[in-house]
């Protein structure tokens, strides 16, 4: 147990009550005041509170020296936790213990956002065994990629955790805001104690009574911080006088107890005071032999402790007052002699460079070394405070400036990234150095969604780089992806093109695939269609474990070409490893598009619950992160799933908020998409004129974006049946023909499908019924072969509108029913009740036509001559669900419940379809 802790009863309450909450997910509580107030008494009666209710604590206490050493404080928190370490993902799980230096630094530094994953899925795992408390003393003192590792590990924690932090005050407390809802954060603010407090404390802490009179005088110049009364109090001779004048301030009479000091003890308490951890073993590597007898009259001042043979400070103000109270010259020489006792490169750097007045050769070099360890561990920041030692005393060199701003721009901090990148571009010739320089300036723009000025740095690069194979590779692979966000994707497929040489040059078979998929990509963009051969080369050669942006990916290209192609089987699969590899990397670049897209796959295949799932996911990341783009992108998914569920109010109120959110052109990809889900929402509630106001103008932007397949999933069918149903064919002929463009080029079933059903619309308005039946009848063949059942049952409902022109009621009556379940199938309500509606609407009664379709008699022949479902669908080249749709039509149609049945009607002499049927 702790010394005594006087007059702290209302915050003990308050800590209690958070303690005791039994909600889920993250809590935080925030200490604050003035340097000796008693933050630290008062968080290890926290740590006692919470151990008596069975919280497991980790605890931590950073300290002002340890503010620039990589991952300190996250190696104290996590280290009673590294038995769950090989519970971890194999890349967290490396990651973790480079940055913890629990193994072998590799080439590769782990990234910043894998050591982030990592710590979410240790604490994640701790706290599932029990509650969590997470204690950092002095949190101002927290190292940069500590702070950004547990930011992001507690904002994301679903379990039971308590982060408390204590702060001095003129400091920003860097874990306030880790949880996004202020309801969740609770705040102390220490005073001073009152004057029985104050007696009592007195009492406790020294060995002779205090004076009343005195205690008076105490409490009047301290204003009750405890550490200063004690201090005070210190300075009282045998009679209880003051042996010096009461100080107007803490620092004057902690000042004057260092003073009071021997001098050896004040030098050894100065080197000390400037190392991260003093341990017994570095003093001696340091020259001092005799530590634990030379700081004795420090440890009888309160000054110091030993904890086993680690030297800490009573208190984290005294590392300050000692430090702060030598001159220059005295420093100079204490980081000089630290500069070979140290252990940690990082630290002998430091101290190397702090020993000298300019920057020595020597120097420079080991500080570039300790930056190089830094970054394998995962710590640009680090590495960029340790470059800017150098900076700082002078050293120019382009190459170290260009690693500075890389680092920069990897540990978020883009304006310091900016600003040396800038200088670079205006100051150095062209060259590989520039080139670097200008594509950290691209990617700092990449970020903040100007792609513009990304693509035009990008180009910039390109010029200035030479003949470089690998550079030019990775240049040309951003631009590809950038052009697609400047809406030039020809252009960005020439530079995909343009990669995959470059990286062919390289003969690195992983840089290869990365260019050949984008090749892929760009290709299906462009209208070129599915690029099997460059796919399957892609996935064999991809690296999983390279360290390369998400959008390089191989195994996304794959997924996404094939989504857009509705093959949704694959589709699924690829976006689900993506996914993990994601989670197990930490990635959050792109997230919020990946699960859009993981969103708008379960949507088609009728997996509601999953879609819901992952939009779900996507608006509490966007509320956790506040990214403008990951807002409106979840906004936007929230459009289309209500569009689909047909939820009107829900769909056009989240369509409300995404316009508040977003003006002009800003995140115009996902108001195009919301606005296409509300135009096939308004289809289906049979409202064309409202579809139309929509859908037309996400076609015309569309179209001058010049994308093919892809973008057009939603809005370009559509907008066909909203212009043919508002009585306007003639707009609705150039996407016709375009998609009959696209279908002779590509040979994609969905484009091929929708070209022909758009066509067999434009004859019926023309009044051409037979033609539009050839027509009906290849797109369902087509719509078939991917086993789409949304596609499907949208075809279904233009051919009961065919066959309502030929007055064949029944016929169209059964048309509308297979609408209708398939529609219910996929959780397309809206489009659902329109079929139930219009089927209703024909007043036919339960008599059944004899005629079958020709694909159903296909499918009734081959069932009847006893083939099972899955037999069938692999001759006809179709999907078993589709097999059921047609021998669930046909049991219908023919009054019968059973394949014994069917087979006796095929022996009796089944009629022949009606070649005009589709």
């Amino acid at each position: 147990m702790g010394a005594a802790l006087f007059g702290r009863d209302a915050e003990l309450a308050t800590v209690g009550r958070v303690l005791d909450e039994h909600t889920s997910g993250p809590t935080v509580l925030s200490v604050h005041g003035e340097a000796g107030i008693g933050k630290s008494s008062l968080l290890r009666e926290v740590r006692d509170l919470a151990t008596a209710r069975s919280y497991r604590v980790l605890a931590g206490t950073p300290t002002s020296a340890e503010a620039r050493w990589s991952y300190s404080g996250l190696t104290d928190l996590l280290d009673p936790l590294v038995a769950l370490l090989p519970d971890l993902p194999a890349a967290q799980h490396l990651a973790l213990d480079a940055v913890m230096l629990r193994g072998t630094v590799g080439t590769t530094a782990p990234d910043v956002r894998t050591v982030c994953a990592g710590t979410l899925g240790l604490l994640t795992r701790a706290a599932r065994q029990q509650p969590l408390l997470v204690a950092v003393d002095d949190a101002q003192w927290l190292d940069e990629p500590t702070i950004r590792a547990l930011t992001y590990a507690v904002r994301r924690c679903v379990e039971r955790l308590v982060l408390v932090a204590t702060v001095r005050d003129g400091f920003d407390d860097p874990l306030r805001d880790v949880v996004p809802d202020p309801r969740a954060v609770t705040s102390i603010a220490l005073g001073g104690l009152g004057r029985p407090e104050l007696r009592s404390l007195l009492a406790d802490r020294l060995d002779a009574s205090v004076d009343p009179a005195v205690v008076r005088r105490i409490e009047a110049t301290s204003r009750g911080n405890p550490l200063f009364a004690l201090e005070l109090a210190r300075t009282l001779d045998p009679d209880g006088r003051s042996r010096t004048a009461f100080p107007s301030a803490l620092t004057v009479s902690m000042r004057s107890t260092f003073a009071g000091q021997p001098e050896r003890t004040r030098d050894v308490l100065l080197t000390c005071s400037a190392l991260a951890a003093p341990t017994a073993a570095v003093l001696a590597r340091a020259g001092i032999v005799d530590a634990g007898t030379v700081l004795v009259p420090a440890e009888r001042a309160g000054m110091v402790r030993w904890r086993g043979d680690r030297l800490e400070f009573a208190h984290p103000m005294w590392r300050e007052v000692v430090y702060g109270s030598a001159d220059p010259a005295s420093l100079r020489a204490v980081h000089r002699r630290l500069a070979v006792a140290a252990a940690d490169v990082e630290e002998r750097a430091r101290h190397s460079a702090l020993g000298e007045v300019g920057l020595s050769p020597a120097t420079r070099a080991a500080l570039e070394q300790a930056a190089a360890s830094a970054r394998n561990r995962g710590a640009p920041s680090a590495a960029a405070a340790l470059l800017q030692l150098a900076l700082d005393r002078g050293a120019r060199s382009p190459a170290l400036r260009l690693a500075a701003a890389v680092d920069h721009f990897e540990a978020g901090e883009h304006a310091d990234a900016r600003a040396l990148a800038t200088t670079l571009v205006d100051e150095t010739p062209p060259g590989p150095v520039r080139a670097a320089a200008r594509a950290v300036l691209a990617h700092v723009a990449y970020l903040e969604e100007d792609f513009a000025t990304a693509v035009a740095q990008l180009e910039s690069a390109v010029d200035d780089a030479g003949s470089d194979a690998v550079t030019q590779s990775g240049l040309a692979i951003d631009l590809a992806f950038s052009c697609i966000n400047v809406g030039d994707v020809h252009r960005g497929r020439d530079w995909a093109v343009r990669a995959e040489a470059s990286a062919r040059a390289t003969g690195e078979p992983a840089v290869v695939a990365e260019a050949t998929g984008a090749v892929a990509l760009l290709g299906f963009l462009t209208g070129s269609g599915v690029d099997e051969v460059r796919l399957t080369l892609a996935l064999a050669a991809e690296d999983p474990v390279r360290p390369s942006p998400a959008a390089r990916w191989p195994t996304l290209d794959d997924a996404l070409v094939r989504l857009w192609s509705h093959d949704l089987e694959r589709a699924r699969a690829g976006l689900a490893v993506a996914r993990a590899r994601y989670d197990d990397l930490g990635f959050e670049a792109g997230r919020g598009q990946l699960l859009a897209r993981v969103a708008e796959a379960a949507v088609l295949a009728g997996d509601l619950a999953e879609a819901r799932a992952s939009v779900a996911e996507l608006s509490d990341r966007a509320a956790l992160d506040g990214d403008g783009s990951t807002v409106a992108t979840a906004l936007a998914s929230r459009v289309v799933l209500a569009s689909w569920s047909g939820d009107a109010a829900q769909a056009h109120e989240e369509h409300a908020r995404l316009l508040e959110h977003s003006h002009g052109v800003e995140h115009l990809l996902p108001r195009l998409a919301a606005s296409a889900a509300l135009g096939s929402l308004a289809l289906a509630s049979s409202q064309p004129g409202a579809a139309v106001e929509h859908l037309e103008p996400v076609a015309d932007v569309l179209l001058l974006f010049g994308v093919a397949e892809p973008v057009v999933t939603w809005a370009f069918p559509d907008a066909v049946d909203a212009w043919v149903a508002t009585g306007r064919p003639d707009r609705a002929v150039p996407l016709v023909e375009l998609f009959e463009e696209w279908g002779a080029r590509a040979g994609t079933p969905w484009v091929q499908g929708v070209g022909c059903r758009g066509r067999a619309q434009l004859l019926l308005a023309g009044g051409d019924p037979a033609g539009a039946g050839d027509s009906l009848r290849r797109a369902l063949a087509a719509f078939e072969r991917i086993g789409s059942r949304y596609e499907l049952a949208r075809t279904h409902l233009v051919v009961a509108s065919w066959q309502r022109r030929r007055r064949m009621r029944a016929a169209a009556r059964a048309s509308l029913e297979v609408a209708a379940r398939l529609f219910r199938e996929v959780g397309a309500a809206a489009w659902a009740a329109n079929a139930e509606q219009q089927r209703d609407g024909l007043g036919v009664g339960s008599g059944r036509p004899s005629t079958l379709t020709p694909s159903e008699r296909r499918v009734a022949e081959l069932a009847g001559s006893g083939l099972t479902n899955g037999a069938v669908a692999a001759r006809l080249a179709i999907s078993p669900k589709t097999v059921e749709a047609h021998l669930a039509s046909a049991y219908r149609k023919l009054g019968i419940r059973s394949r014994a049945e069917l087979g006796r009607w095929l022996a009796d002499g089944a009629p022949a379809p009606d070649d005009d049927m589709p």
